[in-house]
C-alpha cells in the first residue's frame, strides 16, 4: 500500500503555525517522530523557537518552568491517532504547574479519537488502515 507524500500536510501546518505561534511559543514533542517534525519545523519558523521533549519535562529547573509558565506552548505530534498520548501530555504538563495555553498541531490526522481532544492545527487527514502503524523517515522526501 503506498502512503501519501506528505509535503502538502506538513506546507500546511508550517502555515498555520507561522499565522498561530508567537515569539515567546514554546514547542512539545510528544514522541520521537514529532521530534523528528520539530527538527525540520524550527529552522522555518525561527531560530528563537524552544523545544522541548516531553520527556524532558519533569526534569526542567524552577526558572526554566516560571518561564515556560509565560509562553504558549505548542504540542507537536506527527500523526494524531486516538489522542491518548496528546492529551496524557497535556495533563503532564498542568501536573507540573503549568498553566499556560495549550495547543494542538499535527502533521496528520488519522482519526480514530477515543478521548476529546483535536488539532488546533492540521497539516490534513491521513486516511491508512487502523492495523497500519504509521512513522516518519527524516531522510525521506515523503516522510514515510
Amino acid at each position: 500500500m503506498a502512503l501519501p507524500n506528505l509535503d502538502t500536510h506538513f506546507q500546511s501546518l508550517l502555515e498555520q503555525m507561522r499565522a498561530t505561534m508567537n515569539p515567546e511559543s514554546v514547542l512539545i514533542t510528544v514522541s520521537s517522530d514529532a521530534e523528528k517534525l520539530a527538527r525540520r519545523l524550527v529552522p522555518l519558523l525561527g531560530e528563537n523557537v524552544t523545544v522541548y521533549s516531553y520527556r524532558q519535562l519533569s526534569d526542567l529547573s524552577d526558572s526554566t518552568l516560571l518561564t515556560l509558565n509565560r509562553a504558549p506552548m505548542v504540542l507537536i505530534s506527527a500523526v494524531l491517532g486516538n489522542g491518548e498520548i496528546e492529551l496524557s501530555v497535556a495533563h503532564l504538563l498542568r501536573a507540573i504547574g503549568l498553566r499556560s495555553p495549550i495547543l494542538l498541531a499535527a502533521l496528520a490526522d488519522r482519526g480514530g479519537r477515543t478521548v476529546p481532544i483535536e488539532a488546533d492545527m492540521n497539516g490534513g487527514d491521513l486516511i491508512v488502515a487502523e492495523s497500519l502503524s504509521v512513522s516518519l523517515n527524516e531522510e525521506a522526501t515523503d516522510w514515510m
